[in-house]
């Protein structure tokens, strides 16, 4: 009987651990004060630790673009993001404007020069500020 109770006393103690076990590999971007981390097998992106929103990949004719959008707690304004993935031999730059619920400016694009990218292994991305507002207006 004391077997069992240790042994559910460890599975809920790993429990956590066994959620935070998957990895995925990445490439991070460092940009000044913000840090992306772009996954390469699911489609997400996070900036300095928290998922973003409205994620996608845009092609340029100069160059791929991750755009993704970070919304307020309460909805409605966000920064919308746009890393530009220039040539090898150039350096990324990461773009944001924060803009009103209606998508007007509400500052001028600011851009932030980036770092080589590298290689990385992140864990899973988490839920974004929509994901959680939607679940909270759910239920």
């Amino acid at each position: 009987m004391r077997h069992k109770k240790v042994l559910a006393a460890l599975a809920l103690l790993c429990s956590p651990l066994a959620a935070h076990a998957t990895s995925h590999t990445a490439t991070l971007y460092t940009c000044g004060k913000f840090k992306v981390i772009a996954y390469k097998d699911i489609p997400a992106v996070t900036l300095n630790g928290t998922k973003m929103d409205d994620y996608q990949v845009k092609q340029t004719q100069q160059t791929p673009v991750i755009a993704f959008s970070e919304y307020a707690p309460a909805g409605g304004s966000r920064t919308n993001y746009e890393l530009h993935i220039l040539s090898e031999a150039a350096v990324p730059a990461l773009a944001h404007q924060w803009v009103d619920a209606d998508s007007r400016p509400k500052h001028k694009i600011q851009v932030e020069m980036c770092e080589p990218p590298t290689t990385t292994t992140a864990g899973d991305p988490g839920q974004s500020m929509l994901e959680i507002l939607r679940e909270e207006a759910a239920g």
